[in-house]
């Protein structure tokens, strides 16, 4: 969109039938106003984007207490999506595509999800060379680049969970050193990834910053930009020497470049987003409202030329029209997560000025129990991932009397997350208390139970703790734990309540932050008061002992013995529970008004 273009007017998740949900490629299924038809003087672009998929190779997610999701049935839509309209659809990834995952892509280093992507490449999406002859500069990638390719990513914060130089083997090429795994030798990935604001030490940018694509005579230019808080979002050595900057400011800076080439159609792709928006489902509603304060404030400094924001990160609803800087209105869009829905989005460019000139979307949940034949190569990708890990997986930990839930209270409590507390506490032998992120608990024990006693495998316990952090101890004051838990509510978008053992406390939810804690109602589990100039054993997960989530108290927590991986304590601990284990919250943390 350009600024002398006058103004661009555009125009859920929900329960919709294949052909009303996806076969129609323009018109909604809700009388909302739709995007302008293509004509002569204009080019219909389509662009289908997947956030937050972390893997999500097997079935097992709901919806709406409906199966959805899974490689074979996102793809099965994404094709029906596109079919007919291949030369004018772009397939977005706004990143965590990896990491967080399921045993069958994670145990494979996420391989086969890459591989997933990669199977939607047309014959312009090249193929890299063997690692031995790639640069090592953001030109590394140049070849993925054609513009007629038909796929672009961007990178989440959990891309850097295993650090830049597996992130850049994964997306390069060459085998892991634990591999080969599905495919011998792995080539990497067919698609172009960008990201604007991650820079090198050197200044540099570690991918391009953008790419621009011609579809159907016009071109449109992706933007990317990875979440600016991913340093407090991983562990530190995961982007040791890599700096995020902010991402409007970034995206911005690309955009006289853009225009000096004569593009107006912009696409920012960030891995950061907002909340709150209830679900609908068709066309994007101009009345649509309830998306928080943050994603308002990022789009309201993008320059005016930018058109579309594909968001991730927060595995939430959005399908809202929100002012620029310019005051002109941002199609801005996210589609939950591992691959449970997708946003179906649908441009008209002006052949002549380049401008967006209509646009409108729909975020379609990939329901798994509608009338679609699951896409066959995704089906054999997914059986081969599974089978090759199963020997791991399969075997049987324990069994529990019903699912065990990582849903947090009012309170901001689970169950799950104070069983992994207390099998940290205990892996610790003999701290006092243990404390986790619920960020870190990532699926329920098990996903599901259909009588009075489940088995637990290794792998169900993997999609709970699926990250290769290791259990530390550290000596606290009770002062420095006072501190801590007020930073729960301290510089965060959202509360971020710990998951904790060995104490308990209440929070009042009317109290400013900094004095969210009740005075006095921290206590130890035998209902004593945690003094203030004592010092206390905690036992914590390594990325919180490094100061992630934003806890910086911890790192001032000394010295840190090292136990065992948080997996390998929840493994061990489920063992030694009494069978089936019975796991209920017991309201360690209160909340009053």
């Amino acid at each position: 969109m350009r600024v002398d273009s006058g103004s661009r007017r555009s125009g859920g998740r929900g329960a919709v039938g294949l052909g009303c949900a996806i076969a129609i490629a323009i018109a909604g299924c809700a009388h909302r106003p739709t995007a302008p038809l293509a004509g002569d003087s204009t080019r219909a672009v389509k662009i289908l984007a997947v956030n937050d998929f972390h893997g999500q190779l097997p079935a097992g997610k709901l919806v709406d207490g409906r199966p959805a999701g899974s490689a074979p049935v996102l793809a099965a839509y994404l094709r029906s999506a596109m079919a007919g309209k291949e030369s004018r659809t772009v397939l977005v990834e706004a990143g965590d595509l990896v990491s967080a995952s399921p045993a069958s892509s994670a145990l494979l280093q996420d391989e086969p999800t890459i591989a997933f992507f990669n199977s939607f490449a047309n014959a312009s999406c090249g193929t890299l060379p063997p690692p031995e002859g790639q640069s090592q500069g953001a030109d590394r990638f140049d070849a993925l680049f054609d513009p007629g390719c038909n796929l672009v990513g961007v990178p989440g914060n959990h891309e850097f969970d295993r650090g830049v130089a597996e992130l850049m083997r994964l997306l390069g090429g060459g085998n892991h050193r634990s591999g080969p795994f599905l495919d011998d030798p792995w080539r990497g990935a067919r698609f172009p990834v960008v990201a604007s604001n991650v820079r090198k030490a050197s200044g540099e940018t570690l991918f391009r910053p953008y790419v621009v694509k011609v579809i159907d005579s016009v071109r449109v230019a992706f933007v990317g930009a990875g979440q600016r808080d991913t340093p407090h979002l991983v562990s530190p050595s995961g982007v040791a020497g890599i700096a995020f900057d902010d991402e409007a400011t970034s995206i911005n800076a690309q955009v006289p470049e853009l225009q000096a080439k004569g593009i107006h159609a912009i696409v920012a792709v960030v891995h950061d987003g907002g909340s709150g928006q209830a679900p609908y489902v068709g066309p994007t509603d101009p009345a649509a409202t309830g998306l928080s304060a943050d994603v308002n404030k990022l789009v309201a400094r993008l320059d005016t030329d930018v058109d579309v924001l594909v968001t991730a990160h927060t595995h939430a609803f959005a399908n809202a029209l929100l002012p620029n800087a310019g005051g002109r209105e941002v199609l801005v869009v996210q589609a939950n997560s591992a691959g449970t829905a997708f946003a179906h989005i649908d441009l008209v460019v002006d052949r002549t000025s380049g401008d967006v000139v209509g646009k409108t979307a729909r975020i379609v949940t990939t329901f798994a129990d509608v009338a679609l034949t699951p896409d066959p190569a995704a089906a054999r990708l997914t059986a081969a991932a599974a089978a090759k890990i199963a020997p791991v997986a399969g075997r049987i930990v324990a069994r529990v009397a019903g699912v065990i839930s990582r849903t947090p209270s009012a309170a901001g409590e689970s169950p799950l997350g104070e069983l992994v507390a207390d099998a940290q506490r205990a892996a610790a032998g003999g701290a006092d208390f243990a404390i986790t992120n619920a960020g870190g608990v990532r699926a329920d024990l098990p996903p599901s139970c259909g009588s009075p006693a489940c088995t637990v495998t290794w792998g169900d316990c993997f999609a709970a703790q699926p990250f290769s952090n290791r259990v530390v101890s550290s000596t606290l004051t009770g002062q420095q734990l006072y501190r801590l838990l007020e930073q729960q509510w301290a510089n965060q978008d959202a509360p971020s309540i710990l998951q904790i053992s060995g104490f308990g406390y209440t929070w009042s939810a009317s109290a400013p932050a900094g004095m969210k804690v009740v005075p006095g109602s921290v206590r130890k589990a035998d209902g004593t008061r945690v003094e203030p100039g004592v010092s206390y054993v905690v036992a914590m997960n390594d990325f919180l002992s490094a100061g992630g989530d934003g806890f910086t108290v911890l790192k001032e927590g000394k010295p840190a013995t090292v136990g065992p991986l948080v997996l390998d304590a929840l493994v061990a601990f489920l063992k030694a529970q009494p069978q089936p284990v019975s796991w209920a919250p017991d309201e360690r943390v209160q909340r009053v008004p």
